[in-house]
């Protein structure tokens, strides 16, 4: 089957198991598949566990694709793993959702059309630390998520987790939650279920998601990084714990514009579709 094709009443998505951690991403399938079955749609998840090795990722995602006719995968633990799989979307037609690698690289010269970071970049992580002046950058930790938050629905999304998993939601588990849902959700708004109609639609303007972060999340046109808040925990002298978030709503505004003050510029982009990863 022709996968820019694809079935309007099907999503088939590849997901690479590298760990027994993916807490993640096992429960953004379930969640995905409960709401398929409450919409009558239908969403199918094709997995492949292997080591955590560039070679033997690449030969899962190729699978992936041959036997099972994904559009989309997500996977990957670290970066020479998700790098593989970067590489693997960019020559195969398919898409691929970073959950784990930071690497600037991946969305400057080495970026690829095909890919969308869900993990917040190297430089998105340097900037939130700037805007939080009790930050020391050898004290503070810059994540994606934290397990203490609780407004905006994020107290529900951490107790479902936590009596799922018996253990906190980490970045990385909301990470991967959020890759399926982003996926999910845009093929039960659009019908989308190739990997060209999923990039249409992911790179529209009008295209946005709740994280239970309290604001719009959207992919970033010119290197497909998601837009979102970041949480600064720092711990003084004390012992006592905060946990800030950037940027500040009131200081750069709840749009897209305000989230934009983290990561790379679009008038600095170094990212130019076309290129081979």
């Amino acid at each position: 089957m022709n996968r820019k094709l694809g079935l309007q009443s099907e999503l088939r998505i590849g997901v690479v198991l590298v760990t027994n951690a993916h807490r993640g991403l096992q429960m953004g399938m379930a969640e995905a598949r409960h709401a398929a079955t409450l919409l009558r749609k239908s969403v199918v998840f094709a997995e492949q566990r292997v080591e955590a090795d560039p070679q033997l990722v690449t030969s899962a995602a190729q699978r992936l694709v041959e036997d099972h006719r994904v559009c989309a995968i997500v996977g990957g633990v670290d970066a020479p793993t998700c790098l593989a799989l970067h590489r693997f979307a960019a020559v195969n037609d398919v898409l691929y959702f970073n959950p784990a690698s930071s690497s600037d690289e991946l969305r400057g010269l080495n970026c690829s059309r095909q890919t969308f970071h869900v993990e917040a970049s190297d430089q998105m992580r340097g900037d939130a630390l700037a805007l939080e002046p009790s930050a020391s950058r050898t004290q503070a930790l810059c994540t994606t998520w934290d397990s203490s938050l609780v407004r905006y629905g994020a107290d529900t999304l951490n107790a479902r987790f936590h009596a799922q998993f018996g253990e906190d939601m980490s970045d990385r588990a909301w990470n991967e939650w959020f890759a399926i849902k982003a996926l999910w959700e845009t093929f039960a708004r659009t019908g989308a279920n190739s990997s060209a109609q999923l990039l249409a639609a992911l790179e529209q303007s009008s295209t946005r998601f709740d994280g239970h972060k309290g604001r719009s999340l959207s992919f970033r046109t010119w290197d497909h990084q998601l837009r979102q808040p970041m949480y600064v925990r720092v711990q003084d002298s004390a012992g006592a714990t905060s946990v800030s978030e950037l940027p500040v709503t009131s200081a750069a505004g709840g749009g897209a514009a305000g989230l934009d003050l983290l990561g790379a510029k679009e008038e600095a982009r170094l990212c130019q579709w076309g290129a081979r990863p």
